[in-house]
């Protein structure tokens, strides 16, 4: 079965199945739900950094030196670092790989944390920082996918990097579920980024109109150093790459248990549609325009109050009004596409109705 789909069954099914009980005024999520939610989440997490591994240039410089098999008392792992270590080479990780993507072996517990902390001790050997390596039964999985992270940010792109800063509190299976949600309404509005990324939108934050700023993005209204510097990198590259690389980390369930990077993520994404929108509609005319321009303005003065349910909402509707513009773009590119191959059409026939009179 598809990768992609397994992951949705599996969401959906526990989704709808999670066994919450009242116990003495707590919320209650069974066993064996947090174990289909921490596999969901360990998935997410690495699956890039598995990606990265692939690439020759970064398993040659292994050495192995941190895989220890007699640490790992599940025999799939146990087995896989002893042939890891004879042959010097990544394909029993990957082997190992498809089992965790499959959701087999998920009631052992001890197979997800040693994977991951095989995995980790397979990365520390490309940070330098790292000096050594914890035992296993020294970290929790939460531990040792932040620990992944770290050790594997300089492989990706300098807007890339975002190394994920333990919060006090830790993740916890409605953490996931939130972001899985969240990650459901804003489809949308993420697909539309890429696209008007992909067809290559460029954006001034310093534009302004009627002597007013149009995206209204400061670094100073931000406290995450994550959005604080996507906001200074779309100042210097003026396009959208810099959103697109931190909607990555929202896709990749990073910074799950901060909800500090949630919310400016959020509200940085709402004040770069409402900047376009208003960039977009500033050379057009109408009553319409204008009544939507006001709707999603009165929104704009109350959006860092809202509650993350109104905040979606907002960004679904100044989605929809973008949308809703680029059809009508490509309907008037169309229709003048159309009338320049009339026009050509008609001189044509006029053309061979002329030659056709001299000739003849």
């Amino acid at each position: 079965m598809d990768y992609f789909k397994l992951t949705q069954v599996f969401c959906l099914l526990f989704f709808a199945h999670v066994n919450a009980h009242t116990l003495s005024g707590q919320r209650y999520i069974a066993p064996q739900t947090a174990t289909i939610y921490d596999r969901f989440y360990l998935i997410k997490r690495i699956e890039k950094v598995l990606d990265l591994l692939q690439q020759d240039a970064v398993t040659r410089t292994f050495s192995y030196s941190y895989i220890t098999p007699h640490i790992y008392q599940h025999p799939l792992i146990n087995t896989a670092a002893t042939v890891m270590l004879e042959q010097k080479s990544v394909t029993s990780l990957y082997e190992l790989w498809r089992v965790c993507k499959n959701y087999q072996q998920l009631y052992d517990t001890r197979f997800a944390v040693e994977f991951a902390h095989m995995l980790y001790a397979l990365c520390s050997e490309l940070d330098e920082s790292s000096r050594s390596v914890y035992a296993p039964d020294q970290l929790s999985l939460y531990d040792c996918i932040d620990k992944i992270d770290a050790c594997t940010q300089h492989l990706l792109p300098s807007g890339s990097r975002s190394v994920v800063i333990s919060t006090a509190e830790p993740v916890n299976t409605d953490m996931i579920a939130q972001r899985y949600l969240i990650l459901k309404r804003l489809d949308k509005s993420l697909q539309l980024l890429e696209y008007l990324h992909k067809q290559g939108v460029t954006i001034d934050l310093h534009g302004r109109r009627n002597n007013e700023n149009l995206f209204d993005l400061n670094v100073q209204q931000f406290t995450h150093s994550r959005i604080k510097e996507c906001i200074k990198q779309m100042y210097i590259k003026k396009n959208l790459e810099p959103l697109l690389q931190v909607a990555d980390d929202v896709q990749q369930y990073r910074f799950v248990a901060d909800d500090t990077f949630l919310q400016e993520m959020l509200m940085n994404l709402f004040l770069v549609y409402k900047g376009l929108l208003l960039e977009a509609t500033s050379e057009q005319d109408g009553q319409i325009i204008v009544n939507q321009m006001s709707q999603v303005l009165e929104i704009y003065e109350n959006i860092d109050e809202m509650p993350l349910d109104e905040t979606l909402d907002a960004i679904d509707q100044v989605t929809d009004r973008l949308i809703a513009l680029q059809h009508m773009e490509q309907q008037n590119q169309f229709a003048r596409v159309s009338m320049r191959f009339a026009c050509g059409l008609g001189a044509a026939c006029i053309g061979a109705i002329i030659y056709y009179y001299l000739v003849w």
